[in-house]
């Protein structure tokens, strides 16, 4: 048999196992909007300690940090995520368009405007998921204090992350539906030191 039909194969048996499928009691989905002036009120709706890692995208930098909160002045798009979860928050003119996945089951105000993902799609019983990681940008270089890659030589790579490893990984969950992904939920970022992950 060649490689291509096992490596075919090898992808049914991974997409069919009940233990790579979610369903709507496993997997929270819920999106919506909310005017700018709330952003406030949105985030004290969540636990933000089980969800640490922060990407505040403002119109004139992009920050990767751990345990802050953004300047709702300045603010295009932010990502909050850990274990609980991952809130994704994208600006829309005077609106922000919200979407989280992950397994928390918030408990949030009706005046943010939001729709259940399953409830929505009643046709779609189960998701496929997949664990992932991500090499992030830049290599550390002791000698400045952080990342560094000429490829991205004016970004100053800075990552939340309690050690001076040598790269950076992203680790996240991809979840499919008919070999489409669907969402991509953020998980943890990790050290990876000479081709072998950190612990932290």
């Amino acid at each position: 048999m060649n490689k291509s039909v096992d490596a075919t194969n090898e992808l049914m048996k991974t997409l069919i196992d009940p233990d790579n499928q979610v369903k709507a009691g496993q997997l929270t989905i819920i999106g919506g909007e909310f005017t700018v002036n709330l952003l406030d009120n949105f985030m004290n709706q969540w636990p933000l300690h089980e969800m640490p890692y922060r990407i505040w995208d403002s119109f004139d930098q992009v920050k990767f940090e751990k345990g802050t909160l953004p300047d709702s002045r300045l603010l295009e798009r932010g990502r909050i995520f850990g274990g609980a979860g991952d809130l994704d928050i994208r600006r829309d003119g005077n609106r922000f368009l919200w979407r989280f996945v992950g397994e928390l089951k918030p408990d949030i105000q009706n005046g943010f405007n939001f729709h259940y993902f399953w409830d929505e799609q009643p046709e779609i019983k189960y998701l496929h998921c997949s664990e992932e990681k991500a090499m992030l940008w830049g290599k550390y270089e002791a000698e400045v204090g952080r990342w560094y890659d000429n490829r991205v030589g004016s970004a100053r790579l800075k990552y939340p992350l309690d050690n001076d490893s040598e790269r950076v990984v992203l680790v996240f969950k991809q979840y499919s539906y008919a070999g489409q992904v669907q969402f991509i939920q953020f998980m943890d970022i990790r050290g990876w030191e000479n081709g072998k992950q950190r612990t932290r």
